[in-house]
């Protein structure tokens, strides 16, 4: 069974090269038409890297849970998340019309800091390589004023 598979969701219109690109719309011609918030159609442990630019925004937040377990389930122990959201501290959370959850920085306490798992055992656990703030740009910002939460985590397990 492979087991370095690596999955871009919510790719949108870009499709990454060595990824399986996967959307829920076929207007973007993806590699996989696939709503992840049914769960993702992949084995347990088969993925080396799960790339979510832009994406974990689109997930309604009654499903963010299960699609943070199917990420986690997905992952190997020595895979990654590598992620990209707009913050709840800049404009860009709410400016699109398809945003249907809410993110920042302290949303991933929740999945990453062991004093919050015996609050919510359900939650998967992951640790942090990365995380933090950034803007595209200071001129961008200026316009804008988007902030993006970026990191990389990797699943406990």
């Amino acid at each position: 069974m492979e087991r370095d598979l690596k999955l871009n969701l919510g790719c949108g219109l870009k499709n990454l090269q060595g990824y399986i690109n996967i959307d829920n719309r076929e207007t973007v011609k993806a590699d996989v038409i696939m709503d992840m918030c049914n769960g993702l159609k992949y084995p347990d442990d088969s993925a080396i890297e799960i790339r979510a630019y832009d994406f974990l925004e689109h997930i309604p937040q009654e499903d963010i849970v299960f699609v943070m377990q199917e990420i986690h389930r997905v992952l190997s122990k020595d895979g990654i998340l590598d992620f990209s959201v707009p913050s709840t501290d800049g404009r860009g959370w709410a400016q699109d019309p398809y945003h249907r959850s809410y993110w920042n920085i302290n949303s991933f306490l929740y999945y990453c800091e062991p004093s919050y798992w015996e609050l919510y055992p359900e939650l998967p656990h992951f640790e942090i390589l990365e995380l933090g703030d950034f803007a595209s740009t200071e001129e961008e910002f200026k316009i804008f004023k988007v902030i993006h939460t970026k990191g990389t985590l990797r699943p406990l397990k």
